[in-house]
């Protein structure tokens, strides 16, 4: 019964080291994909930046341009389009 006993102690701690070992290896890849994670979060997120940056300017020159074509139509331009609005109503309402 004593060398089963030290037999299972023997096999016992091979386990334990075996289990150690994927243990350390295991938390080695980890550490390995989290770095990979944070890379890629921090590429992303710059990329993300980049994109909001390019929209807003596109937003701002297109605020801008409609601005222009705003201010560029002419007295005579509202005139004919509250004729036309005018009109409009007029159908609409019967």
């Amino acid at each position: 019964m004593g060398s089963q006993m030290a037999e299972y102690n023997i096999r016992f701690e091979s386990v334990v080291e075996n289990l150690n070992v994927m243990e350390a290896a295991l938390n080695e890849k980890l550490a390995a994909l989290e770095k990979q994670t944070d890379s890629r979060l921090k590429k992303m997120e710059k990329d993300i930046s980049a994109r909001f940056d390019k929209l807003e300017q596109l937003l701002m020159k297109n605020t801008d341009d409609l601005s222009n074509k705003i201010d560029k139509v002419t007295g005579q331009d509202r005139r004919q389009m509250a004729e036309i609005l005018a009109e409009m109503s007029k159908r609409l309402m019967g």
